[in-house]
């Protein structure tokens, strides 16, 4: 193997690391996001913990206990077609306890 190409699988490798580094570091801000937002509608903001609930999201679209959650706090605010979308998707993602809905 010649050093051009040595470096270039060093690039890419390093790349791979930044990549997977960047998602897991997303995932924990989700993951952080959400367990904040719990809080929040245990207190009765419900309007702050969507808002977590939305950046956990955008973090991390596939979570599906975000979505199953801010179901809840839509629900309980009597946002109810909203709260069925949000079970319907964290379904999709193979949350079950939102498949009854």
């Amino acid at each position: 193997m010649s050093k051009k190409q040595i470096t270039g699988v060093g690039i890419a490798v390093l790349l791979i690391a930044i990549y997977f580094g960047v998602k897991f570091y997303a995932s924990n801000v989700a993951e952080k996001m959400v367990n904040e937002a719990i809080v929040k509608v245990a207190n009765g903001e419900d309007d702050r913990a969507i808002r977590d609930y939305n950046k956990a999201i955008e973090l991390k679209p596939d979570c599906a206990e975000a979505y199953n959650n801010r179901g809840n706090a839509y629900e309980k605010k009597g946002e109810y077609e909203r709260a069925k979308e949000d079970y319907r998707k964290a379904c999709e993602l193979g949350y079950k306890p939102a498949c009854g809905y």
